[in-house]
């Protein structure tokens, strides 16, 4: 087992351009008939990565929201995402609970590498 020296620290929070990995749960579990568009909305989020884009703490210094940049996001599921916060290469945000990180890290090869194990469970 490593153990870590004094001047290292462990990232428990993703930080400003982390790429970031969420998990939304299945709204079926709220709605007895969820619309096709939510089902791919909670779809495209849980299995896409996004950026870091924005972190808002309380007055205790928790964090509260993190706002998500999406790349790509298809036409249909453009509703889900903030109005008026449309970047460039189809990119919208969307702010997020921290309850609903799964991983984040500064290099979305690292990201990739876990969707791609999780889509065939491994």
């Amino acid at each position: 087992m490593k153990y870590l020296k004094k001047f290292e620290s462990i990232n428990n929070e993703p930080k400003l351009g982390d790429y970031i990995m969420l998990k939304l749960e299945d709204v079926r579990l709220y709605v007895s008939h969820p619309s096709t568009k939510t089902l791919r909305y909670v779809d495209f989020i849980n299995n896409n990565i996004g950026i870091v884009n924005n972190i808002e703490y309380d007055t205790n210094n928790n964090l509260v929201t993190i706002r998500v940049v999406y790349e790509n996001v298809p036409s249909e599921l453009k509703q889900y995402f903030l109005t008026g916060m449309k970047t460039k290469n189809n990119s919208y945000s969307r702010d997020y609970s921290p309850k609903n990180i799964v991983d984040f890290a500064s290099t979305k090869e690292e990201l990739e590498m876990r969707l791609s194990a999780n889509k065939y469970n491994i």
